[in-house]
């Protein structure tokens, strides 16, 4: 079992998709901060290279990826993403649900 931590969900985010939704949500992320979620950002600070997470974004379903740090204070870099073989980058800002995947 792994814990998590579900960093401030925003259940409209996928509407931004929608044509008559659109105008209205671009308002609303521009007005977004850098870190909209200092929680989240402290809970990722605890972190360790190495380790294990699965991840849920944007409105894409959780997928399990390496954690591997920080680029600069709003990006993570994470490895083993997907099964993808480089290396990704994630916002924190786009990040829904975050969880320690213990095996």
């Amino acid at each position: 079992m792994g814990f998590g931590f579900g960093g401030g969900c925003d259940f409209n985010r996928c509407d931004d998709r929608r044509d008559h939704h659109r105008d209205h949500h671009r308002k609303e992320e521009n007005n977004r901060q850098v870190n909209n979620n200092p929680e989240l950002l402290q809970f990722l600070r605890t972190l360790t290279p190495g380790t294990c997470i699965v991840i849920q974004y944007d409105c894409q379903p959780p997928t399990s990826a390496t954690f591997q740090g920080f680029q600069g204070n709003n990006v993570i870099i994470l490895s083993d993403f997907d099964c993808f073989p480089g290396l990704a980058r994630i916002a924190i800002n786009k990040i829904n649900v975050i969880s320690i995947n213990s095996p």
